[in-house]
């Protein structure tokens, strides 16, 4: 059987996330920067497609040659071979895990 100390603990924990639910703002939209193998280069030389600043994006540069492989659908999405201009994708909508 509880004692009352241990009522009002758990009472004030109970107000303290009825609290913290209700003064949550709506999530903002996310922010991504430019990847840091991207950023280095010149602007002129950075492909306008969104995985520019996914997360999921894995950005390399080798002899030269730029090349974009995503974690999420395990292939090369661009590359001097395919240079593919990905313009929206759903994992840059979906939180981060």
């Amino acid at each position: 059987m509880p004692n009352d100390h241990q009522t009002e603990i758990e009472q004030l924990l109970a107000q303290a996330e009825a609290t913290a639910s209700r003064s949550q703002a709506p999530s903002a939209p996310r922010v991504f920067e430019l990847r840091p193998v991207l950023a280095a280069l010149p602007e002129e030389s950075r492909p306008p497609c969104i995985c520019g600043t996914c997360p999921a994006s894995l950005w390399t540069v080798a002899d030269g040659r730029l090349s974009c492989y995503c974690r999420v659908q395990h292939c090369l999405v661009h590359s001097p071979e395919q240079p593919t201009l990905i313009t929206d994708c759903d994992q840059i909508h979906l939180p981060i895990e």
